[in-house]
């Protein structure tokens, strides 16, 4: 199953405290800063982790049902919330994506690879009635930006939070 080989290799990846975005220096290295409201800890999926079969046939789908080639996603991120780690409400979308050559994340997918007793939501305050409760080999797809007079701009609709789990983790 592929969520079960995924899982796998979440559990035995060399998980770091997540970080938020700080400066770019002269060599264009975003600085990585830890904060207060992004508590779990992540790997970017790369390497050994972009091979994953499971990993491939996912990036397959997702490519299809979005009409998006693979080669314009990012790495995968793979995140794990244990009991009472969140991360507050944002958008992932930075001012700065909107400069960047590769511009502003459009798309972002959640695959939850665990069910979790209590807790662990993904929140939508801006959007009535979208709490999403993590289920394993669930997906939740949602795009940042909005089309205005032919440019993107942040569509604050979609900004979200990771609730704390309160029973078990999420990942």
């Amino acid at each position: 199953d592929d969520n079960e080989e995924l899982l796998k290799f979440a559990i035995g990846s060399n998980l770091k405290r997540s970080t938020g975005q700080g400066k770019i220096d002269n060599n264009g290295i975003q600085e990585k800063k830890e904060i207060h409201d992004r508590t779990s800890t992540n790997a970017w999926c790369m390497g050994k982790c972009g091979r994953i079969p499971a990993m491939i046939r996912l990036r397959k789908k997702v490519s299809l049902m979005l009409g998006i080639p693979e080669n314009n996603f990012e790495a995968a991120q793979i995140l794990r919330y244990d009991e009472g780690q969140l991360y507050a409400t944002h958008n992932d979308i930075g001012v700065l994506d909107f400069k960047s050559p590769a511009g502003p994340r459009v798309f972002t997918m959640f695959v939850y690879l665990n069910n979790v007793e209590k807790g662990g939501e993904t929140d939508f305050p801006r959007l009535p009635n979208t709490l999403v409760k993590p289920r394993s080999g669930q997906a939740v797809l949602w795009s940042s930006v909005q089309e205005v007079n032919g440019e993107f701009i942040p569509d604050p609709r979609t900004d979200h939070q990771a609730k704390p789990p309160l029973n078990g983790n999420v990942k």
